[in-house]
């Protein structure tokens, strides 16, 4: 496994952590800290984005390009990069809507809209773990 895959999966490892601890807190006695671990999975995502787009999705469409390359690969590595688009708005949405403030206000919906987001994330990483990642290993390593 390369070096970069190593560290994308190690990113995810944090992030469901952060989730983790999160979905163990109560929005009513924990806000604040659930806003601190808000924080921090906001950070562990922001540079686990970073890092796929510097090092993962350059490559992989390198790899697509190359005389040879199956088509699946290319639509794979569009249909990834277009989906994780997708997300991206709305994990800072949430991120931006949910502070200690608005979280203690409204738990029940700060409870709903963090299961979908977990879902959504969780979601993403086996796909990117399962299939993603494994494109990168066959035609760029």
């Amino acid at each position: 496994m390369s070096l970069q895959i190593t560290t994308l999966i190690t990113q995810h490892k944090h992030m469901l952590e952060l989730v983790t601890a999160i979905s163990g807190m109560s929005p009513e006695k924990d806000a604040a800290a659930i806003a601190t671990k808000l924080g921090s999975l906001g950070q562990a995502l922001t540079a686990h984005l970073a890092t796929e787009d510097r090092d993962l999705y350059p490559a992989l469409r390198a790899a697509a390009e190359k005389p040879g390359a199956p088509l699946s690969l290319k639509t794979s590595v569009k249909t990834f990069f277009e989906e994780m688009e997708g997300i991206k708005p709305k994990v800072v949405s949430f991120l931006g809507k949910w502070n200690a403030g608005t979280i203690a206000a409204q738990p029940a919906a700060f409870r709903s809209e963090f299961g979908a987001l977990t879902h959504v994330l969780g979601t993403r990483i086996s796909n990117e773990e399962a299939r993603l990642y494994n494109l990168y290993s066959s035609y760029v390593n």
